[in-house]
């Protein structure tokens, strides 16, 4: 949000913690998905969110950003080849918990993290 803010763009943003929302206001305007009209979007980032997810909310995620956007979607994803995959116990349908690590991993101990297949 800085950098586009920076570059000119309008900017809105949403973070599920208090300190992300404070942190992002400071760029634009704060506002949930649902606040937003189909395909009001010229283009979405949305960095470091949807690999936190369950599978099952990855889903309604990606169905709402197809929503608000214009046009073609674009989605660079953590794939199974990622290295912290090993660090992680299995759940099911790509979902893992981080059990190990070291470095930033292990900063992300006993979180839930998706690891998209090729097919996903």
């Amino acid at each position: 949000m800085k950098l586009a803010s920076e570059l000119g763009f309008d900017t809105y943003g949403w973070d599920l913690s208090e300190v992300g929302r404070e942190h992002a206001s400071q760029w634009g305007t704060l506002r949930e998905t649902s606040a937003f009209p189909d395909a009001y979007f010229d283009a979405i980032v949305c960095f470091g969110v949807l690999y936190y997810m369950s599978s099952a909310e990855i889903d309604l995620a990606i169905a709402e950003l197809f929503r608000i956007l214009k046009g073609d979607i674009l989605l660079v994803l953590r794939s199974t080849k990622d290295y912290r995959r090993r660090h992680c116990n299995a759940l099911g349908n790509g979902d893992y918990i981080v059990v190990g690590g070291d470095g930033r991993v292990n900063n992300e101990r006993g979180m839930l993290m998706h690891f998209f297949s090729r097919r996903e």
